[in-house]
């Protein structure tokens, strides 16, 4: 994909994110997001809010991203009374099974070698989470996300190699710190 391309993407979608928050802002009924972040917020017991988007299953829900003290909290507040209706919490920087509990492989690195090297790639930031995957040829990958600014990174890095195998980024608009 040529350059041009992947920057009209990520424009587009930074655009259709900016539309659906201000869609969701002009509902009648709605709270606002920085009410949806206090409340999210409120739930951790701090930290900071990363990013706020809108749910595209059609219910009023804000999806809120957020993090604190070596963690990252995935929080759905209920968009029309600010309730509290989903919580996850996830160690960050610790490397597991793949989501779909695939075997992966054994691997030469492990996360905290190859971490200063995605942590370089964005530019710094917070890493909000780590994953080990299996490779398309069986191999272990580590994939990250990192927000650096308005930007999150998804970065897949080969653990035995430690060669960047996959390098994405998408802008975000700046969500509100509770």
């Amino acid at each position: 994909m040529r350059n041009w391309q992947k920057i009209t993407g990520v424009v587009a979608l930074a655009f259709m994110f900016s539309l659906s928050l201000a869609h969701a802002a002009g509902q009648p009924g709605w709270i606002g997001t920085e009410q949806a972040s206090r409340a999210a917020v409120e739930k951790i017991g701090g930290g900071k809010v990363l990013l706020v988007s809108t749910a595209d299953n059609g219910k009023p829900v804000y999806h809120i991203l957020a993090i604190d003290k070596g963690n990252r909290y995935d929080v759905d507040v209920n968009a029309t009374n600010g309730q509290v209706v989903k919580f996850a919490k996830t160690e960050i920087n610790r490397a597991k099974l793949s989501p779909r509990g695939m075997a992966v492989a054994q691997s030469r690195f492990a996360p905290e070698e190859v971490r200063p090297k995605a942590l370089a790639l964005s530019g710094g930031g917070d890493i909000v989470r780590t994953d080990r995957i299996a490779g398309k040829d069986g191999g272990s990958l580590y994939h990250f996300e990192i927000v650096n600014k308005d930007i999150v990174y998804s970065l897949e890095i080969d653990a035995n190699t430690g060669a960047v195998v996959k390098q994405e980024e998408m802008l975000v608009n700046s969500a509100p710190t509770a």
